[in-house]
């Protein structure tokens, strides 16, 4: 089953908001509260020292995707570029050697679709409609899982009350910062979204320079 790319968009900013507001906070209390005692003081490392108005805890980064069907088939490759803490961001998904283009300015509420053989279009997009970039999921009728590692990080894990006909939840989801790394969708043809790589990086300018004319 192919994920649409809104649909993707939206799995990644979906899940950021309603978690990583409170539930994350919580979290985070042990890992990121700490305060640097009166003698030795650590400078945090400048990629994730601050936390802005965006919806990840870091700042830049690139992330490697591969999409599956419940069996293991890879359906499709994304590679997902993010800066300014998530305002800024891309998504390259290629199906079947083509590489579809997703560009959003979150600041701005618009942005570029490149598809293969046709000029770039505009587009508006609300937050909800995002996926793979920020996703929207409430944790009712969720309960917090062991943490698991994917991509090297460190993952909250969430699994849904609901059954599926085998026996295991119905929909799973596995956030690093507020960044989506993993999903597991077992409704209806079902699929897995799941991050290979991870590297926080500063991004060159040119990595968005598609979407600083757009008004």
């Amino acid at each position: 089953m192919k994920i649409q790319p809104k649909k993707l968009i939206a799995a990644l900013l979906a899940i950021c908001f309603l978690i990583s507001c409170k539930n994350e906070g919580n979290d985070q209390k042990t890992v990121d509260g700490e305060k640097p005692t009166p003698i030795t003081v650590t400078e945090p490392n400048a990629n994730t020292k601050q936390k802005t108005d965006g919806p990840f805890e870091i700042k830049a980064g690139v992330i490697s995707y591969q999409n599956k069907k419940l069996d293991g088939t890879v359906t499709a490759t994304n590679t997902f570029y993010f800066d300014d803490y998530g305002n800024m961001l891309k998504l390259e998904e290629t199906i079947d050697s083509e590489t579809s283009t997703y560009l959003y300015d979150q600041k701005k509420g618009k942005g570029l679709t490149i598809f293969p053989g046709r000029k770039p279009s505009k587009i508006r997009m609300r937050q909800g409609e995002l996926n793979i970039m920020v996703a929207k999921h409430s944790t009712s009728g969720y309960v917090k899982q062991n943490d698991e590692a994917i991509a090297g990080k460190n993952c909250t894990v969430y699994a849904n009350n609901a059954k599926s006909a085998q026996g295991e939840s119905q929909h799973m989801y596995w956030k690093h910062k507020g960044l989506l790394l993993k999903e597991i969708n077992r409704l209806g043809g079902g699929y897995i979204l799941e991050a290979i790589s991870f590297e926080e990086k500063a991004l060159n300018e040119d990595v968005f320079s598609q979407l600083v004319d757009i008004e």
